[in-house]
C-alpha cells in the first residue's frame, strides 16, 4: 500500500512539473495568436488603451510613435518579434530594421546614419563598447563595426549563434552561445583567447538567459542547472555547483533568466524553473549559499536587481520584490498578463509583457502608477533617454513616454 501511494505521488509531481513546463512552451504561441485576434478586432480589448492612470499617478505621456520603417508597419505584423531590439547610447540607437537590414538611427536628427546587411537577424542586443558596436547575428557571426561610418572592423565564426547579452571585462569580450559554449574574444582582434565548453546544448533554448557576470579575477555563468567559476584569464574551472531542485533535474527550463545580480558581497540568480540562488563571493567556494528558493516562484520569466532590491517576475503574472540579504519577499505584485521585462528607472519600476502591455510602479511598494497596451510584440528592455522612455516593438515602431 505505502509502495503504491508512493508511486501514485511520484505520478502527480511528474505530470505537475511537465504540465508546467507545456505551459512555457504554448503561452508564448497563445501571446501570438491573440495579438492577431485582437489587431483583426475579433477579440475585445478589456484594457485600458491610452494613458490610463491610477490614484497618485504621475505624468506618463505618450508623445510620439516613432515608425522607423513605415512599410514594415502597414503590413501589421502584429506577432513579429525583434529579439535584437535596438540598443542605445546617447542618442544613437543601432538595432535590426527590418529582415534586410542593421542600421544606426540618430534620435536628435531622426534620421539612419548607415546601413548594413542583416544576417538571418539578431539573435540578441547588440553591445556598445566606446565608438564600436558589436552585433551577434543568429547565423553564428559576431560582428564589430565602426559607430560613426558603420564599416566592419572585424568578424569571427562560432559554434552557433549567442544566447544572452554580451559581456566586456578589460580588453576582453564574453557571449555564450546556444550550444553551451561561453567565448572570450579580443575586442582587437575578435581572436579567440579561450573558450569554455559547459556540455551537451539544451533541446530547447530560452529568451532572456541571464548573461555572464565577471567579478574581479572570476567569470561566472549558469546553464542546465550548473553554476560555473571560471578563471578570467584563461578559462580554466575553478568550480561548479549543482543547483538542480531536485524534482525538475530533468527539466528542459533549468537556465538562469533576466539577469545575474551582484550585490557587492554576493551574486543572486532566478531559474526558469522556480528556483532563487544567492550565492556569497567572500570566500568563493561552491556549497557556500546564503540563502535559497527552490521552486517557490513557478515559471519564472525574467529578473533584475537594484539597489539591495532583486526582482522577479512570473509567466503567471507575479511581480516580487526579495531583500537581496535574506531572501525574504518585501512585497509582491499580480498583473492580468505575463511579467516577461523588468526596468529600474528613478524610483519607478517598468514592466512589460510580450503582447505589449506595460506597467509603471512605485519602487517603494509596488503602487500602480499607469498602464498601457501597445501595438505590437514588445521583447526587448526599453531605454531611457532625457526625460523620456522609449518601448520598440516588433513592426518596427518606437514608443516615446515623456516622464514629468
Amino acid at each position: 500500500m505505502i509502495i503504491a501511494y508512493l508511486q501514485k505521488r511520484n505520478k502527480r509531481e511528474h505530470l505537475r512539473h511537465f504540465y508546467r513546463e507545456l505551459k512555457m512552451i504554448v503561452r508564448p504561441l497563445l501571446i501570438g495568436v491573440v495579438s492577431i485576434l485582437l489587431a483583426a478586432g475579433c477579440i475585445h480589448q478589456t484594457e485600458p488603451t491610452t494613458n490610463v492612470k491610477h490614484p497618485n499617478s504621475i505624468d506618463f505621456l505618450k508623445v510620439a510613435v516613432h515608425k522607423l520603417d513605415p512599410q514594415l508597419d502597414e503590413k501589421k505584423p502584429i506577432a513579429r518579434a525583434n529579439y535584437g531590439g535596438w540598443t542605445q547610447k546617447a542618442s544613437y540607437l543601432i538595432g535590426e530594421l527590418n529582415d534586410s537590414w542593421v542600421t544606426l538611427y540618430d534620435l536628435e536628427s531622426k534620421s539612419f546614419l548607415w546601413w548594413l546587411k542583416n544576417r538571418n537577424g539578431l539573435s540578441t542586443q547588440a553591445f556598445f563598447d566606446q565608438d564600436a558596436a558589436y552585433l551577434p547575428f543568429y547565423d553564428g557571426t559576431l560582428v564589430k563595426v565602426d559607430i560613426v561610418s558603420g564599416k566592419v572592423i572585424w568578424q569571427v565564426s562560432l559554434d552557433s549563434f549567442i544566447a544572452s547579452s554580451i559581456v566586456k571585462k578589460d580588453n576582453r569580450i564574453f557571449a555564450v552561445t546556444t550550444n553551451q559554449t561561453l567565448y572570450a574574444l579580443d575586442q582587437t582582434t575578435g581572436m579567440t583567447f579561450w573558450a569554455f565548453d559547459a556540455g551537451v546544448p539544451s533541446i530547447m533554448n530560452l529568451r532572456n538567459q541571464a548573461a555572464p557576470i565577471a567579478v574581479f579575477d572570476h567569470l561566472y555563468f549558469s546553464t542546465q542547472a550548473k553554476f560555473y567559476c571560471l578563471n578570467i584569464e584563461d578559462g580554466t574551472l575553478v568550480w561548479k555547483q549543482d543547483v538542480a531542485i531536485p524534482n525538475l533535474v530533468n527539466s528542459k527550463f533549468n537556465d538562469p533568466v533576466g539577469q545575474i545580480g551582484f550585490t557587492g558581497t554576493s551574486l543572486i540568480l532566478a531559474y526558469a524553473n522556480g528556483n532563487v540562488i544567492s550565492y556569497s563571493l567572500e570566500e568563493n567556494t561552491k556549497h557556500n549559499f546564503l540563502w535559497k528558493h527552490e521552486g517557490d516562484f513557478s515559471s519564472i520569466n525574467t529578473s533584475f536587481y537594484s539597489e539591495g532590491i532583486f526582482y522577479i517576475g512570473t509567466h503567471e503574472g507575479w511581480l516580487y520584490a526579495l531583500d537581496s540579504t535574506s531572501g525574504d519577499v518585501f512585497w509582491k505584485k499580480k498583473f492580468h498578463f505575463s511579467v516577461d521585462m523588468i526596468f529600474i528607472n528613478g524610483d519607478k519600476i517598468i514592466v512589460n509583457s510580450n503582447s505589449g502591455m506595460i506597467s509603471v510602479l512605485s519602487v517603494l511598494d509596488g503602487k500602480d502608477l499607469f498602464y498601457e497596451r501597445l501595438s505590437g510584440t514588445v521583447v526587448t528592455p526599453p531605454f531611457a533617454y532625457k526625460n523620456s522612455l522609449y518601448f520598440s516593438t516588433g513592426m518596427g515602431n518606437l514608443y516615446q513616454f515623456q516622464i514629468r
